[in-house]
């Protein structure tokens, strides 16, 4: 089944992202090629790596829009396991863009599925960790952010360290397995049953694989 994804609106996106953030978005709707960066643009993270562009809120919209929309057919019943081939923006933080992520529709799909699930068990594979989910649920014990990544020496973002497993309330129930590169499939299905034991039985589940892939149980 092939679902057209609709716009998130400016309520939905305010579930994570601050207003500041969104509306200086929507006042740098007309750039061109010929624009050039402003310190209010960086404060935003608007810069090298998330350059601000043409019709900018629009597309903060439609790439968010996607996963939300996966994230209520999951709430809703209309399937068992929803993917977003353009989602997975996992470093984008509350405030502004990072790492070429204007937005983080993981964070906001997750926000959805909260909303009937108790548990949810987010699974971060692309090679850079996921900081801005992390950060996102760093204090909670409803998500689970696990995340397998390369972490070296001046590569980025420089964090998810072993030591890294969550805050307060949210003390383990987070886990960052920073790996070299070519591991073998053994050592990722070892360390991943693990993981899941530890946490238990999640009632839905995200992964991010440069794309966004989400299901239920």
């Amino acid at each position: 089944m092939v679902v057209n994804s609709k716009p998130a609106s400016y309520e939905d996106l305010k579930d994570f992202h601050s207003e500041l953030y969104l509306d200086h978005l929507k006042t740098i709707q007309d750039v061109d090629d010929e624009y050039e960066t402003t310190p209010q643009d960086e404060e935003y993270g608007l810069g090298y790596d998330c350059p601000p562009i043409s019709q900018m809120f629009e597309l903060v919209s439609q790439l968010a829009g996607g996963s939300i929309t996966a994230a209520r057919c999951l709430t809703l019943g209309l399937c068992s396991v929803a993917i977003n081939w353009c989602g997975g923006w996992h470093h984008a933080g509350r405030f502004g863009a990072e790492g070429f992520c204007y937005v983080n529709d993981i964070v906001l799909a997750i926000g959805v599925l909260r909303k009937k699930y108790p548990k949810v068990l987010y699974i971060d594979l692309d090679v850079h960790h996921g900081n801005g989910v992390e950060d996102a649920f760093n204090l909670s014990k409803t998500v689970f952010t696990l995340s397998f990544h390369k972490h070296e020496p001046g590569f980025y973002p420089g964090t998810g360290s072993v030591g890294d497993v969550g805050s307060l309330v949210g003390k383990g129930y987070c886990c960052n397995v920073p790996l070299h590169a070519h591991y073998s499939d053994e050592t990722f299905v070892y360390v991943l049953k693990g993981v899941g034991r530890d946490y238990g039985s999640p009632r839905a589940t995200i992964l991010t694989y440069f794309f966004r892939f989400l299901n239920i149980h």
